[in-house]
């Protein structure tokens, strides 16, 4: 079985959010840590079909090997409407280091999309402030 079939099943199914963050998300990390080309082919392809909490998992995991892969993807995913994935997504791309040329992968529509998503969040106001100031320092 390949790393990404492994991950993606173990995402998949939706335990409770302390079970994940427990006994699972470190583990899945690992194995991001390991993807080979064609893991990283079959979650580029798979990512955006899948459910709105595969894919907060995924972006919670996805800083576990920063590369142009993971990075990629993660620029695609801050473009959702759901506020988890993209609070997620700023979340792990804090731990890319100033080498990865995250700009490449960034579109100005994607800071409109992720502020507006921000937005309708239900978390608390500052924490909304917080995550828009990393968005935007993510785009200067």
């Amino acid at each position: 079985m390949s790393k990404f079939s492994e991950i993606d099943k173990i995402i998949a199914y939706e335990n409770n959010i302390n079970y994940w963050q427990d006994d699972e998300l470190d583990y899945v990390g690992s194995l991001v840590e390991n993807f080979q080309d064609e893991d990283w082919k079959e979650l580029k392809s798979s990512w955006s079909s899948r459910s709105d909490v595969w894919k907060e998992r995924c972006a919670q995991v996805l800083n576990y090997r920063p590369c142009d892969e993971s990075l990629e993807i993660l620029c695609q995913m801050l473009d959702s409407t759901n506020p988890n994935l993209v609070m997620n997504v700023i979340t792990s791309l804090r731990s890319f280091g100033q080498e990865y040329e995250k700009s490449k992968y960034l579109r100005l529509s994607t800071l409109a999309n992720a502020e507006m998503a921000l937005r309708s969040s239900e978390v608390r106001q500052d924490w909304k402030d917080e995550y828009s100031v990393e968005l935007r320092a993510l785009f200067s």
